[in-house]
């Protein structure tokens, strides 16, 4: 963006535009704890800044993304919950594909693929036939069973590229 060129922030939050302002001046960002009470909320104000700047088509956009890249490893080494499927969708629907914030996203994935590929391997034994499975209520089934759905399919299906990058991914690793 030009010094002297205006920018329209009707597309954008104040709060969004309040962040990449303070990391622009300080590069860092220190979030409002009244505002961000989860660290998804963190994750989805950190990819709105992203979106912002390339937007805004910013010349410290790499340093940026490169920036939010470390907090997003942070906070999702700290609590993998906090990554939610809005987050893979906006990721992929914003940002160019092979973007660094998509293969943060797809290696905190990686874990949660394995994990539910292993239960989905080991219902092909005798654990899904055992009697007391079907005692339990279905959602206290699936949990004791190790047969919950993998909280990423619907992105798997619906983007080609994370469903390729989470599969090689998940190679390496197993």
């Amino acid at each position: 963006m030009k010094l002297d060129s205006r920018y329209n922030i009707e597309n954008h939050s104040r709060e969004t535009f309040d962040l990449l302002l303070q990391w622009a001046v300080t590069r860092n960002i220190q979030f409002d704890p009244a505002k961000h009470q989860t660290r998804a909320l963190r994750i989805t104000s950190m990819l709105e800044m992203v979106k912002m700047a390339n937007d805004m088509d910013m010349k410290e956009l790499q340093a940026l993304e490169g920036s939010i890249a470390r907090i997003l490893t942070e906070i999702l080494k700290e609590e993998r919950t906090a990554l939610k499927g809005e987050h893979i969708q906006f990721a992929y629907a914003n940002f160019d594909t092979g973007h660094l914030i998509q293969d943060v996203f797809v290696r905190a994935a990686v874990r949660n693929r394995i994990e539910f590929r292993k239960s989905d391997i080991s219902e092909q034994g005798i654990g899904r036939q055992d009697i007391r499975a079907h005692m339990l209520p279905d959602g206290a089934r699936k949990n004791a069973w190790g047969a919950n759905t993998f909280p990423f399919a619907g992105e798997t299906e619906q983007i080609k590229d994370f469903e390729i990058r989470l599969l090689r991914a998940s190679m390496k690793t197993w």
